[in-house]
């Protein structure tokens, strides 16, 4: 079996992320992809998070209807950091040992892989895909690990996470944006409306930049 992995704060989940899963899988062939919800965002990100059960209910919409697609909740049981490396172990772990990985990353994700916990073992675990920049560039990862990172070949969907909450905090449509089932979820939950105090957190998570 070919798993890919795409790790996110999902917050909220939209059309870019299904796309880029679809669009991987088609081109890697892969059997499934694990959509990882992060408990904690990146490093460098300091905006508090909607409530995980929120955030892991809009996942489990999301991926409804697709056997390809498959919502994972492997982070949220773990305490401390959720590094990269150990995720990747926990899957090999539970999978056969010709089982293979791919873990999906964003374009910024990529070009600063070499600053995660233990990076070089997670080229051992995986075959690393990442996205291309906007515009067509590709990343620029660093010299010793440029040719080990696949790049997926696909026009960038201008979608993020970011936009989604001030369109909802402005009382604009996100119509198109994401499903109708994470919509809806929005809309009855009132999530989005207020904005959140920011909070710091120290977790490195694979690929949350991938519009997340």
């Amino acid at each position: 079996m070919k798993y890919g992995i795409l790790g996110g704060t999902f917050d909220p989940i939209h059309l870019g992320h299904l796309r880029l899963a679809e669009e991987a899988a088609d081109a890697f062939g892969l059997d499934c992809v694990h959509l990882v919800l992060a408990a904690l965002p990146p490093h460098k990100t300091t905006r508090e998070l909607s409530p995980i059960p929120l955030r892991w209910r809009m996942l489990e919409l999301a991926c409804q209807g697709n056997p390809r697609l498959v919502p994972s909740d492997l982070e949220l049981k773990r305490s401390g950091p959720s590094y990269t490396i150990d995720t990747l172990r926990e899957f090999k772990n539970k999978g056969k040992p010709e089982d293979k990985l791919f873990l999906l990353l964003g374009a910024d994700s990529a070009e600063e892989i070499q600053t995660w916990h233990r990076y070089r073992e997670i080229f051992e675990m995986a075959s690393l895909i990442a996205l291309p920049r906007k515009g067509g560039a590709r990343p620029h990862p660093i010299s010793e690990i440029a040719g080990r990172i696949q790049i997926l070949e696909v026009p960038a969907l201008e979608i993020s996470s970011t936009r989604i909450r001030h369109l909802v905090a402005t009382g604009a449509s996100i119509r198109y944006l994401v499903p109708d089932s994470v919509e809806s979820a929005i809309r009855e939950w009132g999530l989005y409306k207020v904005t959140m105090q920011p909070v710091q957190s120290d977790a490195n998570h694979p690929c949350c930049e991938v519009g997340g």
